[in-house]
């Protein structure tokens, strides 16, 4: 496995069209008339870059109140499981790229800011189960939930390392500027439906050979 060549694949907007987590969240918070009623106040944060963030978590802490580890897991997997079946909700070219990669023998890896459970049941629903996993993580800390990995940005090649995996890696795909810090120790950059601002800043930043594809779900 070690001497395989390793080919890394972001999750949001690569394999899924859209943020799969922030679906998850925003489905518990308006299922729920007093959990709506709470986030509506930090929706104006979200849209500022300085406040987003931790925007982000306080919505996430507020989607899972009540529910103890064995219950989230359980939503956790549903959900992921029935985004996989869920009519153009997912890219079935980054299926068949992934397929291709490891018929060619690479070390592939799902590397993304999704949550784990819900990723794993996504990637298992796709028939993807022997695909590797690195994404953010959870914990319940007394009666509250918070986020204890982020995976975004600088922290998805310290995560990969973690693991033993590391650089250069074969082949890394992305969507977004965020992902530049895995992209750079990569020999093949390929960015998924980027814009032109984010292929000329790759094209502009990263040592790799840099492509770019069109997928539509």
């Amino acid at each position: 496995m070690s001497a395989a060549p390793v080919v890394l694949f972001d999750l949001d907007g690569v394999l899924t069209r859209r943020d799969t987590y922030a679906a998850f969240v925003t489905r518990r918070i308006v299922r729920g008339p007093l959990r709506l009623l709470l986030a509506l106040p930090l929706v104006p944060l979200m849209l500022l870059p300085t406040t987003r963030r931790q925007a982000g978590a306080v919505l996430v802490r507020l989607s899972l109140v009540g529910l103890s580890v064995a219950r989230y897991r359980e939503l956790a997997r549903a959900f992921g499981a029935r985004l996989a079946v869920t009519p153009r909700a997912v890219h079935a070219d980054c299926v068949a790229a992934i397929h291709r990669h490891r018929a060619d023998g690479a070390r592939v890896v799902v590397v993304t800011a999704c949550e784990e459970s819900v990723a794993r049941a996504l990637l298992d629903g796709l028939g993807l189960g022997e695909v590797e996993l690195v994404g953010s993580r959870l914990r319940r800390s007394g009666r509250r939930w918070e986020v204890a990995l982020h995976n975004l940005g600088d922290e998805k090649p310290r995560q990969l390392q973690a693991r033993g995996i590391v650089p250069p890696w074969e082949t890394a795909y992305s969507d977004h500027a965020v992902d530049l810090p895995m992209l750079r120790d990569a020999r093949v950059a390929v960015l998924v439906n980027p814009s032109d601002a984010f292929v000329a800043r790759a094209r502009r930043e990263l040592p790799a050979e840099v492509r770019t594809v069109r997928w539509s779900a």
